[in-house]
């Protein structure tokens, strides 16, 4: 009785890795969800350079786990995803390259002016995109968050 040969099976280089390319596609959702997390918690703005990078580092992720698993929305999700941080990027950094320019010239050529109360603003940041996280951190007061509509008094009765 001859002895049955166990089925040759080829596989692509791609789909000998499928798993560590879902692991990978996992990683980039998480990183999707952590981001949107921290933005609604008001650890970060929407509008931030982490926001930007953490969206391009989990699009590139959830784009190579299209690799063994193809779909056509995703991908073009991803791609837009990938496009417009890129584009932000470039936007915000150079942006503010010009304006920290700007700022120097316009210290150096009033250099006796003082504008009490004026804060230095670059394109690319919000002045509307500041959450309580953010203004506790500017103001100095370290892990205190007021969020109560009522006000406080201070002091005596």
């Amino acid at each position: 009785m001859p002895i049955a040969a166990e089925p040759i099976v080829v596989m692509t280089s791609l789909e000998a890795h499928h798993l560590a390319l879902q692991t990978i596609g996992a990683i980039g959702s998480l990183i999707y969800i952590g981001n949107y997390l921290l933005v609604q918690c008001g650890h970060i703005c929407g509008n931030s350079v982490i926001d930007t990078i953490s969206k391009f580092l989990a699009a590139l992720c959830v784009m190579v786990s299209l690799a063994t698993a193809f779909n056509l929305a995703t991908f073009l999700i991803q791609i837009s995803f990938i496009a417009i941080s890129i584009f932000g990027l470039w936007y915000r950094l150079s942006g503010r390259l010009v304006a920290r320019r700007a700022r120097q010239a316009h210290i150096l050529s009033m250099r006796h002016d003082t504008l009490a109360g004026v804060d230095a603003w670059t394109p690319g940041e919000s002045a509307f995109c500041t959450s309580p996280v953010q203004q506790a951190r500017s103001s100095g007061r370290r892990g205190h968050r007021d969020l109560s509509p009522w006000p406080r008094h201070h002091g005596g009765v």
